[in-house]
């Protein structure tokens, strides 16, 4: 394996992970602005999921991408905090307990996601 071919993969696992952030913030400002709290729980998984799954064929096909886990990490915790201060800015916390469970559903899950694959 080349480090020309290393380099490669690592600069398209970049790009991957700035448009899963991208995408997951549009879904984060679209979420929050609308006043339907269903499926909040699985909406910032779908940008997670696609990264996990193409940055771990990348890994496969190089063997060696060790970094991978963590930035699935750190993309399920910037979902979180997107979330969270999205939820903050739009004043979407309410005294409703419900809604206010459900933001922070969605934005921990992608945490709880990020985790497990990285101790995976």
């Amino acid at each position: 394996m080349s480090v020309k071919a290393l380099e490669k993969a690592r600069s398209s696992l970049k790009k991957a992970f700035g448009f899963s952030a991208f995408i997951g913030a549009l879904i984060v400002l679209f979420f929050l602005q609308s006043d339907n709290d269903k499926y909040a729980f699985w909406l910032l998984l779908i940008p997670m999921v696609m990264y996990m799954v193409y940055g771990n064929q990348l890994a496969t096909k190089y063997k060696y991408l060790p970094d991978f886990a963590d930035s699935v990490y750190y993309l399920g915790f910037i979902f979180t905090l997107m979330s969270l201060l999205g939820a903050t800015i739009f004043e979407k916390l309410s005294a409703d307990p419900s809604k206010t469970v459900s933001y922070f559903g969605m934005a921990l899950s992608t945490t709880i996601l990020g985790l497990i694959y990285r101790t995976y």
